[in-house]
């Protein structure tokens, strides 16, 4: 829960630092069957998803969750990235090569986000996009999102 709380404020700092290339999903009813305004941070998951920001899970008979309580991936996270920059999914490996996208439902995103400077792979070549994504992860996305990532490194890095 505390993952996926840090990511989400990680998401929502990100979504008030950038400006949206397109909110013309503002207007699609975005509704959960495990979110209300009571639930916490109920009104921030709406907005964001109204926003096109986040999409939820089919439930496989119209409806979507959430799934306030579980842990979020790194491709998941990317994906908020990616979206609340307006970033353009990218397609094609080009020069970036991870081992293990390939078909994924985030490629673009990932490639996206990796041609960005927001995300890097792993030594070994991979993404590990459905990985659980770390605080750290996550921090360093928005940072290098913001632009910070040079004074992160002089402040003492990640």
């Amino acid at each position: 829960m505390k993952r996926k709380l840090s990511a989400m404020l990680a998401a929502i700092f990100a979504a008030s630092t950038f400006s949206f290339a397109s909110v013309a999903n503002a207007a699609a009813d975005a509704t959960f069957t495990d979110v209300t305004s009571d639930t916490q941070y109920g009104s921030a998951i709406i907005t964001l998803s109204k926003l096109g920001i986040l999409d939820g899970y089919d439930n496989g008979d119209g409806t979507y969750s959430f799934k306030p309580d579980g842990a979020i991936t790194r491709a998941e996270f990317t994906k908020i990235m990616t979206v609340t920059m307006g970033a353009a999914e990218v397609s094609g490996a080009g020069e970036i090569a991870y081992t293990d996208i390939d078909g994924h439902w985030a490629e673009g995103n990932i490639l996206a986000a990796s041609s960005l400077g927001i995300v890097q792979g792993f030594e070994d070549s991979t993404f590990r996009p459905d990985e659980q994504v770390t605080y750290e992860q996550a921090v360093k996305m928005v940072v290098c999102a913001a632009g910070y990532e040079t004074a992160a490194i002089i402040q003492g890095g990640w």
